[in-house]
């Protein structure tokens, strides 16, 4: 499924947050979102799993977000942001997942057997089955990130939006995450600040500075010593390794 933005802006606190945003992204590719702070990648985000609300300015496979009612909406695009739902950290793991499957039930709709399955698949597609019975709180910060994931493809969704999903995670986690995303089947949008892992895993990339599209396409033609002059206004060395940038 594909997004299309027309035009959009968004204030906020008498700020300019994006600024006539007008955007593609398509559907079965992996799109990076680039940006220094305060660029608007989660600002953008946001608007796309309707955590903003605007009218007849995004567009899912030509139909207005907003008239797709909510749980439909659901169903279809999964959402790992960086300020998820509080969770109730004494609950297991697998209680967590099956939180994926609520866009599905019907009102005091009990979990069925399809269901289970669902839910097994997700844990084991994050490697985390061997976790399913073991609280929350007693699982790692990159455990606890895995089962978030898996609540999401718990979901069955289309679309995943994922907002810096790697943030404060080593580069071994980093690394396993973004293979995760990488085999899905599906759209995957997610905002980024590893150039490196964009490069290597993204189909797409879209290039952020000041609420504004700087440059969109493929990770290895905008992510050059100049563009990253310009936005990030550092000033970088990059040298070419096979499917890597190293940045310094």
């Amino acid at each position: 499924m594909e997004f299309k933005i027309w035009n959009l802006s968004y204030d906020a606190d008498f700020k300019k947050i994006l600024k006539d945003i007008s955007l593609y992204l398509p559907s079965n590719k992996m799109i990076g979102i680039l940006g220094p702070n305060g660029s608007g990648k989660t600002t953008l985000l946001k608007h796309l799993y309707k955590n903003i609300s605007v009218k007849n300015k995004i567009f899912l496979d030509s139909k207005d977000i907003f008239e797709i009612p909510q749980k439909k909406y659901s169903c279809t695009v999964g959402v790992l942001s960086q300020f998820n739902e509080q969770i109730d950290k004494r609950l297991c793991a697998e209680d967590i997942v099956y939180m994926g499957r609520y866009p599905h039930k019907k009102l005091w709709q009990e979990y069925d057997k399809h269901d289970a399955e669902i839910v097994e698949t997700a844990l084991k597609r994050t490697g985390m089955l061997w976790a399913k019975k073991r609280k929350f709180y007693s699982l790692s910060g990159g455990e606890r990130q895995r089962i978030m994931v898996a609540k999401v493809f718990a979901s069955e969704p289309e679309v995943i939006i994922l907002d810096e999903p790697a943030n404060h995670l080593d580069i071994k986690y980093k690394m396993e995450f973004m293979k995760i995303f990488s085999e899905f089947d599906g759209t995957v949008i997610l905002s980024m600040h590893d150039l490196n892992l964009c490069v290597k895993y993204c189909d797409e990339a879209v290039l952020l500075k000041d609420g504004t599209i700087y440059q969109t396409g493929k990770p290895l033609e905008i992510i050059n010593e100049e563009n990253l002059k310009n936005v990030y206004d550092v000033d970088f060395k990059i040298i070419l390794k096979p499917e890597f940038i190293i940045y310094i």
